[in-house]
Formats: structure tokens, C-alpha cells, sequence
């Protein structure tokens, strides 16, 4: 969680997979965004992955979503993978790995 005077504003999640620590999900609290916490919390993410022993950490973005998809190739992501939801024909997530 991503505090700022005792208040959170910030969280992620995160799952220990093999060969890559996964990040699920993170949120900032609108009032907040583009403040530097997401980021925060990502080098957060980066420094626990390699402390762990992982060498990459990845996470999913869905399409629908392009400033997501943006942020994440700033911080050094890169598309690894194309998916599809149950139900869909085209691809609507990508997948991105960073090595940490």
C-alpha cells in the first residue's frame, strides 16, 4: 500500500509465479493520479522482485486501456504476449515483461 499522511492512496497486488513475480493489479486513488505514486509503487515491485531472486515481473493490460499500456512501456515493459478474453475474437489484454 502507497500511504501519504496516514491516508492510503495507493495499492497493488501481486501473485509469485514461476520465473516472474505477476503484478495483478494497481490502483492509485483518483485524487492522487499522476502524482508519482503509481510509479512508486512499481520500483517498490521491481526492488521486492529481485530481492525474491525473480528476474522479471509482468503484468497484464487490457487494450481498453491505453494510458495503462503507456505507463507500463515507460517504465520499461515490453508486449511479450497477445490475449484474448473468453468469448472474444480479437485481442483484448496484452502481456508485458520487465526484467528486474
Amino acid at each position: 500500500m502507497a500511504l501519504l499522511g496516514g491516508r492510503v492512496v495507493g495499492c497493488l497486488r501481486f501473485d509469485h509465479d514461476t520465473g516472474a513475480l505477476h503484478v495483478r493489479r494497481v490502483a492509485v486513488d483518483p485524487a492522487r493520479q499522476r502524482q508519482g505514486i503509481g510509479r512508486a509503487l512499481m520500483d517498490w515491485i521491481h526492488g521486492y522482485a529481485r530481492a525474491e531472486g525473480y528476474s522479471a515481473v509482468r503484468v497484464g493490460v487490457r487494450r481498453q486501456l491505453p494510458g495503462n499500456l503507456h505507463f507500463y512501456q515507460e517504465l520499461g515493459y515490453t508486449v511479450v504476449a497477445e490475449h484474448r478474453h473468453p468469448g472474444y475474437r480479437e485481442v483484448t489484454w496484452d502481456e508485458m515483461r520487465r526484467p528486474v
